[in-house]
């Protein structure tokens, strides 16, 4: 995982650097990095010409240092400040380091208009760019890479940062020795956490119950249970709510138990569902008083790790019930909410994802106020445990934007919340999973349908681990 930091953290680091008197050999190593990182932007050192833009603060520092060391390989470096721009060393520049402004950025800036073939290096954040909130202060010069420095910087992730940032390289990830509350899932991440299981594994110990799918709905519930079941390669029970007349139309795997609920009696339910290790509720479920009590007993009488989304959250009623019964069991709720459906939920709370501020902040927040995981859904995926850790995930893409995407990804998590994985975690790996499903597939477009493939796929790919029996010699 990569670290993420906030702003206070990095003054807080600078602070600490500072009383134990490293400030100087830090900003020496920081240079250090700039400088590889510019040699390789431009193939080589010598005789190149680079431009550096430095300002008044450790931003501009780390940028001088860079200075010192590429010019000791031989690159023709020309420093400036802000306010003695030379246009005329900038249109000859091979590139262009920008270090004008860090974290500490607290005015309007207006970016230098450079030529489109010179590439831009951003010293920590590309300078105009709020590194907490990702909007810009004015204008931003957008960066091809960004060398942020010690960890990643949140804005970086959110709002417009994705935009202006290029590539963003982390340089000195061991300065925060202390780590930080938020983190970045990588695909190192999936190998370490998802084990290969044992010799002595069978299906119930890695069994989903999905209670989901209603009349016109039922893809959402085939999705998901599909979904569960290759990610959890145990059983999936799917257990719905059928009409008179009615049945379940859709088939998209037959291992899938399925089971119509003539009544909405919980006992039944409940008994059926104590058997199984988690718990997937809501997608296509529909919306009643009864499908709601009977979705808020079986929480309250069951104690495998459950996930709820769409209906499945509209059950629960409002933040403080969901509370009430999520510190009440032994074992954690996920709700999965789009933050249309968030804002619905936590509608007078006081807590609201809105364009341009702070997501991780919102989703970190209602956790804490829901006492539940909250996976909220968007470019960028934040699950934020009740107790202020938040995990993010920016491997999805737009191709995710399609109808059945969100029933597969309540399947991927319960998946892998049966087979041990600890469900906050579990549910960061599963978007990550999820995400990256949707750039393995290629093509011109993907169905929901086609994810669960992508899903399995894109694991495969990482290693044969998976698949390891008995060896005899």
């Amino acid at each position: 995982m990569k670290k993420v930091a906030y702003a206070a953290d990095v003054r807080g680091l600078d602070a600490d650097i500072s009383q134990r008197g490293e400030l100087e050999a830090v900003v020496a190593r920081v240079g250090f990095a700039v400088a590889r990182i510019t040699m390789k932007m431009l193939s080589g050192a010598y005789g190149k010409r680079v431009y550096i833009e430095a300002g008044p603060g450790n931003n501009g520092e780390d940028a001088r240092s860079a200075a010192r060391f590429l010019s000791e390989r031989g690159v023709k470096v020309i420093v400036k400040g802000i306010k003695d721009r030379d246009m005329g060393s900038i249109k000859e520049a091979d590139l262009f380091i920008d270090g004008s402004f860090g974290v500490g950025i607290n005015r309007e800036f207006e970016p230098v208009k450079l030529p489109p073939h010179i590439p831009v290096l951003s010293v920590d954040v590309p300078s105009g760019l709020d590194a907490d909130l990702g909007t810009l202060w004015g204008g931003c010069l957008a960066a091809d890479v960004t060398a942020t420095v010690g960890a990643l910087k949140i804005g970086l992730l959110q709002n417009q940062g994705p935009l202006v940032s290029g590539k963003v390289e982390v340089a000195l990830e061991d300065l925060y020795t202390s780590g930080t509350s938020v983190s970045l899932i990588e695909d190192t991440d999936v190998l370490e956490h998802l084990g290969e299981g044992d010799l002595y594994d069978h299906k119930w110990r890695h069994s989903v119950f999905v209670l989901a799918g209603s009349e016109g709905m039922f893809g959402a519930a085939e999705l998901s249970a599909n979904a569960s079941y290759r990610l959890a390669s145990g059983i999936v029970h799917l257990y719905y709510p059928s009409t008179p007349g009615g049945r379940m139309g859709v088939t998209l795997s037959p291992e899938i138990v399925r089971v119509g609920l003539d009544s909405l009696w919980a006992e039944p339910v409940i008994d059926a569902a104590r058997h199984f290790k988690s718990t997937v509720i809501g997608p296509g479920l529909g919306r009643s008083l009864q499908l709601s009590n009977l979705v808020r007993r079986l929480l309250n009488n069951t104690e495998m790790p459950a996930l709820l989304d769409a209906d499945g959250i509209f059950a629960l009623g409002d933040p403080a019930r969901l509370r009430r019964i999520a510190t009440s069991r032994n074992a954690p709720i996920v709700i999965t909410p789009h933050e249309g459906e968030f804002n619905a939920f936590f509608e007078g709370s006081g807590v609201k994802v809105v364009r341009g501020e702070d997501r991780v902040k919102a989703a970190v927040r209602a956790a804490e106020m829901c006492g539940a995981i909250v996976l909220l859904k968007g470019s960028l995926t934040v699950v934020a445990s009740p107790h202020g850790a938040a995990y993010l995930v920016g491997s999805g893409s737009s191709r995710l934007g399609v109808g059945g995407s969100g029933d597969v990804l309540s399947g991927v998590i319960g998946g892998l919340m049966a087979r041990g994985v600890e469900p906050a975690l579990a549910s960061a790996l599963g978007a990550h999973i999820h995400g990256r499903a949707s750039s393995f597939l290629g093509g011109y477009s993907v169905r929901a349908s086609d994810l669960i493939e992508g899903c399995v796929g894109w694991l495969s790919s990482l290693d044969k681990r998976w698949h390891r029996g008995l060896d005899v010699i």
